[in-house]
């Protein structure tokens, strides 16, 4: 006869410990700074405070936060180089922009 395993934790201790999970909203925010001619990209973040909180801890320069439907790094920097490109009509217009405006 197999013996059953006790559970230490109670049903009130393990109602009290259990943590919703987090629910996917589809927008993460993400941190974009322009340092030196170096652009700067970090998140994503689940809030648009936690991002901003995020850019006060890490960045010396101003920075603004984005919100982008994506949380892999390489393609939220193509989505904003994109943007760039698509204000600016032509690549060259886009270039300099980067380089002088956040």
């Amino acid at each position: 006869m197999r013996k059953r395993r006790k559970n230490h934790l109670g049903f009130e201790d393990r109602v009290a410990n259990f943590q919703q999970p987090r629910l996917d909203t589809g927008t993460y925010w993400w941190v974009v700074a322009m340092d030196e001619g170096k652009r700067y990209v970090i998140g994503p973040s689940y809030s648009e405070q936690d991002a901003w909180d995020l850019g006060y801890q890490k960045l010396d320069c101003p920075f603004e936060v984005r919100a982008l439907r994506t949380r892999d790094t390489a393609t939220a920097t193509r989505m904003l180089k994109g943007k760039k490109l698509q204000e600016a009509g032509n690549l060259g217009d886009a270039v300099r922009r980067t380089k002088h405006k956040v």
